[in-house]
C-alpha cells in the first residue's frame, strides 16, 4: 500500500517483529496509524516483520497502547515496536526504478517506466509498479501466474473470480489469457482504485470488474457465484479460513488456486481444504513460497 507523503517530506517508519498468528491484527493496527504497511519474511524465518510509514505528527505513545491491545486480544506477548526517521526520497521513482520485468509462463509483467526489450510471443501486462499493491515480483504471485498458464493449456474457464486482487495482476492474467469477463475484490479501496486503472491501461477494463468488499461475502461476488476458478493470493491464516466459503463458492470441476503462504504452512491449508471436499491437483514451491491448485470433485 502507499499514500503520498506529507508536504513537510517527514516520515517515519514503524517497525514490529510477529509471529504468523498475530500477523492480520497487527497489520490492522498499524494500517490505522499509517499511510503505509507492508509485511515480509523469509522462507525459514519464525517472525514477520510489518513495516508502517507515518508522518511526522502520529502519536508514538498511541501506537504503543494499539499494539498492547492487540497483543492483549490475541494472547502473545506485546512486540516492541522500533521507530526511525526516514529522510525524505522520492519514493515513486525509486519504485519504478526498481521494478524489475517478470516471466511466468506466458506472461511478462512490466512497469510503466520499463524501456527494455519484449519478449516475443508472450502476454505482455504492464502495471504501475509506484503504487505498491502488487508489481509480480514476489514467488506467490509468480506461482499464481504459473498456475493459470499452465491451466489456460488444456482448459478455458468461463467465470473466475481474484479475491484479494491487489495491483489486480491475476485478474488480468485471467482475462488476457481467457478473453472472459473476471470479477475481483478488494477490501482495500485504494488496491481496487488501482486494479481498475491498470485494467484500463492493459485494454482490459470492459472484461475486468473490481469491486470493493469483503472478498466472498462481498454482495458483488455472492450474487455472481458459483465460479468455475478462484484465485486467493493473501496470507495463510484468511486462506484457511476460506476454505468452505470457496468449496461453497466452486461449481463441480471448479479449480481455487491458492497462494500467499510459505512451504511450511503448505500442508495446514491443505487439510482444510481437504476436509472442505476440495482435491489437490498441484503444488508450485519457489523459493520458499507455495502455491496451491484444488479441484472440487464431481458428484
Amino acid at each position: 500500500m502507499s499514500a503520498g507523503e506529507p508536504r513537510n517530506g517527514t516520515l517515519w517508519r514503524i517497525r514490529i517483529d510477529v509471529a504468523e498468528p498475530g500477523l492480520e491484527a497487527f497489520e490492522n493496527a498499524l494500517g490505522s496509524i499509517c499511510a503505509s504497511v507492508t509485511a515480509s519474511t523469509d522462507a525459514d524465518a519464525a517472525f514477520w516483520r510489518i513495516e508502517g510509514y507515518a508522518p511526522a505528527a502520529f502519536d508514538r505513545a498511541g501506537v504503543v497502547a494499539s499494539l498492547g491491545r492487540v497483543a492483549s486480544a490475541v494472547g502473545i506477548q506485546v512486540p516492541a515496536p522500533a521507530f526511525e526517521r526516514v529522510v525524505h526520497r522520492d519514493w515513486l521513482a525509486e519504485n519504478l526504478a526498481s521494478f524489475r520485468p517478470v516471466r511466468a509462463g506466458r506472461f511478462f509483467i512490466y512497469g510503466n517506466a520499463y524501456q527494455g526489450p519484449f519478449p516475443g510471443g508472450g502476454i505482455r501486462l504492464v502495471v504501475d509498479a509506484g503504487l505498491a499493491f502488487g508489481s509480480g515480483e514476489h514467488p506467490t504471485t509468480a506461482g499464481c501466474l504459473h498456475a493459470i498458464d499452465a491451466l489456460a493449456r488444456r482448459r478455458r474457464f468461463t467465470r473466475p473470480l481474484d479475491v484479494g486482487c491487489g495491483s489486480g495482476i491475476l485478474a488480468l492474467a485471467m482475462a488476457s489469457r481467457w478473453r472472459v469477463p473476471v470479477l475481483a475484490c478488494d477490501v482495500d479501496a485504494r488496491a481496487v482504485r488501482v486494479a481498475r486503472e491498470n485494467a484500463r491501461d492493459n485494454g482490459l477494463g470492459a472484461l475486468v470488474q473490481i469491486v470493493h468488499g469483503a472478498g466472498l461475502a462481498a454482495p458483488a461476488v455472492r450474487d455472481a457465484a458459483p465460479f468455475d476458478f478462484i484465485a486467493a493470493n493473501i496470507l495463510a491464516r484468511p486462506v484457511r479460513r476460506l476454505a468452505g466459503a470457496v468449496a461453497a463458492s466452486l461449481r463441480p470441476g471448479g479449480v481455487a488456486c491458492l497462494s500467499g503462504f510459505l512451504e511450511r504452512d503448505g500442508a495446514g491449508v491443505i487439510a482444510v481444504y481437504r476436509v472442505a471436499g476440495l482435491r489437490l491437483v498441484r503444488r508450485i514451491s519457489l523459493a520458499g513460497w507455495q502455491t496451491l491448485v484444488f479441484e472440487r470433485p464431481y458428484g
